[in-house]
């Protein structure tokens, strides 16, 4: 009937029967997703409501998930980890729950009305390889701009410096 709770167990079972995406996935992806799947499942129980879950909730699984201690169905506690691996797991709950929007049940109603995850802001972190400059050093490239202004000995040059020191 209505409002029947569409269990995370039950939800991830029939995806992987069920879903084209899935059955075409590799071995490589089939197994990675088992594996973020096992920890999700670890965390919010296999007979979560997924359509009952808030953003409260993901932030609180991206929180734990960063820290670490989460335990594995083996027993195995994970270690921290970075934004990118709790977004990864995200990520594939929100293919499953999109994936489930689209099965209709026998009533003729969609399995999950909606997605619990859309408009949630999945976490992220800065580019570590993107470079920062100091204040110091931007005040020093644009007095370096200045001074090559003032030596050019043409207009088109001097006017080249200047629009580089706006940029």
């Amino acid at each position: 009937g209505v409002g029947e709770p569409v269990e995370l167990d039950a939800l991830w079972e029939r995806y992987r029967r069920e879903a084209p995406a899935y059955q075409l996935a590799t071995s490589r992806t089939r197994r990675d997703y088992a594996a973020r799947m096992q920890l999700l499942l670890g965390h919010f129980g296999s007979a979560c409501d997924v359509a009952t879950l808030t953003a409260h909730d993901f932030q609180v699984y991206v929180q734990r998930r960063m820290a670490g201690g989460m335990v594995r169905p083996d027993g195995v506690a994970t270690g921290p980890v970075r934004a990118r691996s709790a977004d990864g797991d995200l990520v594939l709950l929100n293919i499953v729950c999109r994936w489930a929007m689209t099965v209709r049940l026998p009533s003729g109603r969609r399995w999950l009305a909606e997605n619990p995850l859309q408009g949630f802001r999945r976490p992220r972190e800065p580019n570590p390889r993107r470079p920062i400059a100091t204040w110091e050093r931007f005040e020093q490239t644009r007095a370096a701009m200045r001074r090559l202004r003032e030596v050019a000995t043409e207009d088109a040059e001097r006017i080249r410096w200047l629009h580089l020191e706006l940029a």
